[in-house]
């Protein structure tokens, strides 16, 4: 399939790639993509698509700078919706932020863990 033009020809001037050249310097490897929630690095080999990470801009307006890094699949699924699924959305385990399962009791509350305040006037 050909491409439909250069970048430039396509919306992204040396702006956009220089943004994108500056996120990718501070990305930190191993950083979640905020689409899938898979690792994401900067060598293209390491990702789980094997290519380079692709800049985004919200809602797929590229009047304004790119404000994320993602994998090149994601991005390409994305198309011109813009999403912010996250890493939970597709079913990441992340222990620290998900709630406890907590196991009802057949005999009701425990009233003694309850803390009464007595108000003294």
């Amino acid at each position: 399939m050909p491409a439909k033009g250069t970048t430039t020809e396509r919306g992204y001037d040396n702006g956009h790639k220089v943004n994108r050249a500056r996120m990718l310097y501070n990305l930190k490897d191993g950083t979640k993509c905020t689409y899938c929630g898979k690792p994401m690095y900067r060598e293209a080999a390491l990702n789980f698509d094997q290519a380079p990470l692709e800049a985004d801009h919200k809602h797929g307006d590229k009047s304004s700078p790119a404000y994320r890094l993602i994998h090149r699949r994601c991005n390409r699924s994305i198309a011109n919706r813009w999403v912010e699924h996250g890493p939970g959305w597709y079913g990441v385990e992340e222990p620290e932020t998900r709630p406890k399962k907590v196991e009802k009791s057949k005999k009701g509350p425990d009233l003694r863990e309850r803390y009464f305040i007595e108000w003294s006037f």
